[in-house]
């Protein structure tokens, strides 16, 4: 466990907003966009949309990618005009313990998907999910990865750089190898559409509201947790441009790869339908696959690590051997054969956690968070955990038909979170920043304030709710 002044310290800021020298250059995380958006559960994604036709299937991508890009930029910007990573925006708004309540959630569910990319690259080079020798490998991947995570951002870079080049280019000639395997554009769509109706007619639901429910659940994890990433940007408008190319431009097109390799060449793995032109091609493909999972998994690992980190009060690195070798040890036990049911469980637990979020930030405090009050907020805000049950609930008992139940998850946790902030005032039980905002200085400008942000955090840091000057104590 970190003392206060070793978390003043830490290298990649967890317990503190990032000071402007250690914000990033735009070319590296625009490659790490790529790399955090080219998570291959968009590849399996697609690959589910098995009896849907074309017109479906593509329908139920984009609105699922609007509502992850919405969900992701309302997310993201916070962070980056903060500095501060998903645990310190939940502290804002759950306060001081109530933010272990989300961020133990989305800790929970991208340590899982660690396993389930793992899996996923032992199925990619052997061929089968099963077996000791699948154990083997998916353990071996599962901890070269957590090595490479352990680097940080640094060495994420490394990875997602060469990782975005193989997939764009292997992903567009896969893309038109399965077309052609299935006959050429007209006749996939056709085939597709006369799948589409024979599911319907054996009562398959293979509805549009259930794709966009698959699209959602494969990536709202990592949509909640945009901050991380974003938070190393220096101006909003990277950040939107790094949320840009992570999910409406990656996810949208591994959908599509994952669709029409699955429908039209019998795999949503492009490695496996590549195989069949040489072994120069499949190795090619496997290479393109690994680098690209490698990222995957570094981003799955990477972003529960900074929130546990916070949790417990350890340094990252140790949250990312902590998550990591509990991710791999669920990859070797073969968690990536139950990919759709999480994914299901996925997109009904994490969306409206970010409603109280969304809401204080946009709505109730006008985008204006003095981020130096992170830690004078109260240990709890109630309001904030009352509306996120509520969103919870909300979806499995009064959700319209014509709204993706993810959507409004978000929305009531929203709505009510406001409701239930304006009656614990008018009760004189302010909750949340409400509590402190009289001592704001005025919202926090990263660039101007940097030298005064750093020798504030250095010398006052705590978790119990006090304040502590550091150079006093020593002083004294």
């Amino acid at each position: 466990k970190m003392d206060r002044e070793q978390q003043a310290k830490e290298s990649e800021s967890l317990f503190a907003p990032l000071k402007w020298a250690a914000r990033r250059k735009t070319f590296p995380l625009i490659c790490t966009a790529f790399g955090w958006g080219f998570l291959m559960t968009g590849l399996v994604t697609g690959g589910s949309y098995v009896g849907m036709s074309v017109s479906e299937a593509f329908t139920a991508m984009i609105i699922g990618n609007i509502i992850l890009t919405i969900v992701a930029v309302l997310v993201s910007i916070p962070g980056q005009a903060t500095g501060s990573g998903n645990s310190s925006l939940f502290i804002m708004s759950y306060g001081q313990f109530g933010f272990v309540i989300p961020a133990l959630l989305f800790s929970m569910v991208l340590t899982s998907w660690h396993g389930l990319v793992s899996g996923m690259l032992a199925e990619t080079w052997l061929g089968v999910n099963s077996g000791p020798a699948y154990v083997i490998m998916a353990l071996i991947w599962g901890v070269v990865a957590m090595m490479l995570t352990y680097g940080g951002m640094k060495f994420m870079e490394i990875i997602a750089i060469p990782a975005t080049f193989a997939l764009i280019a292997i992903g567009i000639f896969s893309i038109f190898y399965a077309i052609n395997l299935a006959g050429g554009w007209d006749v996939f769509v056709a085939a597709m559409n006369e799948a589409s109706a024979s599911a319907k007619s054996e009562g398959i639901n293979t509805s549009v509201m259930a794709g966009v429910t698959l699209v959602v659940g494969s990536w709202i994890a990592g949509a909640g947790c945009a901050s991380e990433v974003t938070r190393f940007t220096k101006t909003r408008s990277m950040a939107i441009v790094m949320i840009v190319i992570g999910i409406p431009l990656c996810q949208f097109f591994l959908n599509i790869l994952g669709y029409i390799g699955q429908n039209g060449a019998g795999s949503y793995n492009f490695c496996v339908y590549l195989a069949n032109i040489g072994p120069v091609i499949h190795i090619i493909s496997l290479l393109a696959m690994t680098l690209a999972l490698l990222s995957s998994l570094d981003v799955n690992l990477y972003l529960p690590s900074c929130m546990i980190s916070n949790i417990f009060r350890i340094p990252r690195k140790g949250g990312v051997l902590i998550l990591g070798t509990i991710g791999t040890i669920m990859g070797g036990c073969g968690a990536f054969n139950y990919f759709g049911n999480f994914m299901n469980v996925m997109a009904s637990i994490l969306p409206g956690l970010v409603g109280p979020l969304i809401a204080d930030f946009y709505i109730l405090n006008r985008g204006k968070w003095d981020i130096k009050l992170l830690h004078k907020v109260p240990k709890f805000n109630i309001c904030a955990i009352l509306a996120y049950v509520f969103g919870f609930i909300s979806q499995f008992t009064f959700a319209p038909p014509g709204i993706p139940k993810e959507l409004w998850a978000i929305l009531m946790s929203l709505i009510m979170y406001i409701v239930l902030m304006f009656i614990f005032k008018a009760a004189g039980h302010p909750q949340g920043y409400w509590k402190v905002k009289h001592l704001a200085e005025g919202p926090y400008k990263p660039q101007q304030d940097d030298s005064q942000l750093g020798d504030y955090f250095a010398n006052f840091i705590n978790y119990d709710g006090k304040v502590t000057h550091l150079k006093e104590e020593h002083d004294s």
